[in-house]
């Protein structure tokens, strides 16, 4: 018996909004996915560029931290299903347009490249001008179950479809998705490690920078110290002038000395 299959996933910054339009553009096209089947596939709101310009032309000024910027619904069959693949996907598309709006959608993908056909829908949740998830989908299990059920009865039931399986068992026979999942999951983390090695990059130079500073100021401090015989012999003769060039001399070493144990401080605790 054949299953539909519906799920969303929250999308909370626009670097993980871009690497789900790349992924259902097929401007990055996942491993399982077959290059010669990939003119098949149907794609709506344009490019990766235009999907995002469209997301910066929509944000409200005021964003919460914790705001959920996007939500990925994810829709399909279980591999068995006999029926007409493309015009169930356009029903789960009209299931999902009326759920959120059609104003708010981002993007449209039908891909039929991979072993399970399915459409994948970027929309942006917003409600009276402002980002709100939970007017939508809300935030607990049985809102989720609704929506389950809803999808049911107005895509799957007319189709022949049963009603979707659990979460785990939906892994389980859409295997394709999920692994695009985790290569996007990898690739994030990726792009996290490689950030973090450039802020330390730029830490270990402005340190070298701060140790080339303190031999700088070092040479300084040492050509204070140094006067012309002709200046010392004057001095020699004068003692209290000799006093006030040591007192002044002193004064501008120590000064320096302050100068270098600020900058090591500052260089080596950024």
């Amino acid at each position: 018996m054949a299953y539909c299959i519906m799920r969303m996933e929250k999308i909370r910054s626009a670097g993980s909004l871009r690497r789900a339009a790349m992924h259902n553009t097929r401007e990055r096209p996942p491993l399982n996915a077959d290059p010669l089947r990939r003119e098949e596939n149907w794609v709506q709101g344009g490019s990766v560029d235009e999907v995002m310009k469209t997301y910066q032309e929509r944000l409200p000024e005021k964003v919460r931290k914790n705001a959920v910027h996007a939500v990925e619904l994810v829709m399909t069959a279980s591999p068995d299903f006999q029926g007409n693949w493309r015009e169930y996907l356009k029903e789960c598309d009209k299931w999902a347009e009326g759920l959120f709006g059609k104003e708010n959608v981002l993007s449209v993908a039908h891909h039929l490249d991979e072993k399970t056909p399915h459409a994948q829908i970027l929309v942006m949740p917003l409600k009276d001008g402002k980002l709100n998830a939970k007017h939508f989908i809300g935030g607990s299990r049985d809102r989720m179950a609704e929506l389950q059920e809803d999808f049911y009865r107005q895509v799957g039931w007319p189709v022949g479809l049963m009603r979707g399986q659990s979460r785990a068992e939906t892994k389980a026979r859409h295997t394709p998705h999920t692994l695009a999942a985790d290569a996007a999951r990898l690739e994030e983390k990726e792009t996290r490690l490689e950030e973090k090695e450039k802020q330390l990059e730029k830490r270990e130079a402005a340190a070298i920078l701060t140790e080339a500073k303190v031999a700088e100021i070092r040479e300084r401090g040492m050509e204070l110290i140094k006067a012309s015989p002709e200046r010392i012999q004057t001095l020699l003769q004068n003692p209290d002038a000799l006093r006030k060039f040591a007192g002044e001399r002193e004064q501008k070493i120590l000064e320096h000395q302050k100068q270098i144990q600020q900058r090591r401080h500052r260089g080596f605790s950024r």
